[in-house]
C-alpha cells in the first residue's frame, strides 16, 4: 500500500476520502499514514467472515457452558425435549 500511495502522490493521496479494504492491520497503517482524512470501510466478505467466526466461537462456548445434547433434528434440548422443525418445542 506504501508503494501505491507513494506512485499516486502526496496531493493526490491526501485527497482520498474513502478507502475500502479488507481487515489486513498493515492496509489501514498505510491508509492512516497516507490519506489521513479517508475513512476505512472494510469488505463485506471479510466483516461477515469475521463476525461468522465470532458467532461460532461464542455458540460453542455457550453450548459447552450449558452440557446440553443436541436432538435429532440437531436442536439444541431444552427441559427433556428437543426443538422441532419451526423452533418451538415438542411435547
Amino acid at each position: 500500500m506504501t508503494q501505491f500511495y507513494a506512485w499516486l502522490g502526496k496531493k493526490k493521496s491526501a485527497r482520498i476520502r474513502l478507502a475500502v479494504m479488507d481487515m489486513w492491520k498493515p492496509f489501514r497503517t498505510a491508509t492512516a499514514a497516507h490519506a489521513p482524512k479517508a475513512s476505512i470501510l472494510f469488505d463485506k466478505f471479510h466483516v461477515m467472515r469475521h463476525l461468522g467466526e465470532a458467532l461460532d466461537t461464542v455458540r460453542k462456548s455457550e453450548y459447552a457452558r450449558l452440557g446440553r445434547d443436541e436432538g435429532m433434528d440437531g436442536q439444541v434440548c431444552r427441559s427433556g425435549s428437543s426443538a422441532g422443525a419451526t423452533g418451538s418445542p415438542r411435547t
